[in-house]
C-alpha cells in the first residue's frame, strides 16, 4: 500500500533511480539523459516552424558556405531566407527528422537505422561529415540561446552525447557507401 502511494505520488518527489545514470550500450544515453532531450525537444515544439526557421538562419549566418549545398537558397541573404518558402520547407523536414530521432531515443535499433537514412540521403547531396559536425554544434548551441535557462549543463551533455552517437554511426554508413562506390 505505501509503495503505491510512494508510486502515485512519485512525480510530486524527485527519485534517485540508480538505474537513471546507467547508459544505453547501444546509444550512450542514460534515461535521464532521454529525458533531458525530450523536455528540451517538447519546449521547441511549441514554436515548431519558426524554431526551425531560426535553426537554419544562425546555421547558415554561422557557416555560410553551408547554404552553397541548396541549389535553391544559394546566394541569398539571411533577410530573404527568413521569408523563403522552401527555407522554411526544407526546415519542416529537418524538424520533423529530428522529432523522429528524439521519439526513437528508446529504440536504438530504429535509431540506428534514422542515422544511416539521413547519412545516405545527405551523402547523394556532397555533404560530408564535416557538416554534420558543424551541424551538431549549431544545434547545441541554438538550443542554448532559444531555451535559455530551460538548457543546463545536464541537457547540453545529452544532446552532445546524443548528437556524438549520431555522427558515429553517419560517419560509419558514409564511409560504407563510399567503399561500395570503389
Amino acid at each position: 500500500m505505501v509503495s503505491r502511494l510512494l508510486r502515485y505520488l512519485g512525480g510530486w518527489f524527485v527519485w534517485n533511480d540508480p538505474k537513471d545514470d546507467i547508459p544505453d550500450p547501444a546509444t550512450g544515453l542514460t534515461p535521464k539523459h532521454i529525458r533531458s532531450i525530450r523536455e528540451n525537444w517538447d519546449l521547441v515544439k511549441i514554436n515548431f516552424k519558426q524554431n526551425g526557421l531560426d535553426f537554419f538562419i544562425k546555421f547558415f549566418g554561422d557557416h555560410p558556405y553551408t547554404q552553397d549545398f541548396f541549389e535553391q537558397l544559394k546566394g541569398q541573404s539571411l533577410d530573404t531566407l527568413a521569408t523563403s518558402p522552401k527555407l522554411r520547407a526544407h526546415a519542416m523536414t529537418v524538424m520533423y527528422s529530428l522529432t523522429s530521432l528524439v521519439d526513437s531515443l528508446d529504440d536504438p535499433e530504429c535509431l540506428v537505422g534514422l542515422a544511416r537514412k539521413i547519412s545516405a540521403n545527405h551523402l547523394r547531396n556532397g555533404i560530408q561529415m564535416k557538416e554534420f559536425d558543424v551541424l551538431g554544434r549549431v544545434l547545441v548551441e541554438f538550443l542554448r540561446e532559444k531555451l535559455g535557462s530551460a538548457f543546463t549543463e545536464f541537457h547540453k551533455e545529452a544532446w552532445i552525447t546524443l548528437y556524438t552517437n549520431f555522427c558515429s554511426v553517419v560517419d560509419d554508413e558514409m564511409e560504407q557507401l563510399k567503399a561500395a562506390k570503389k
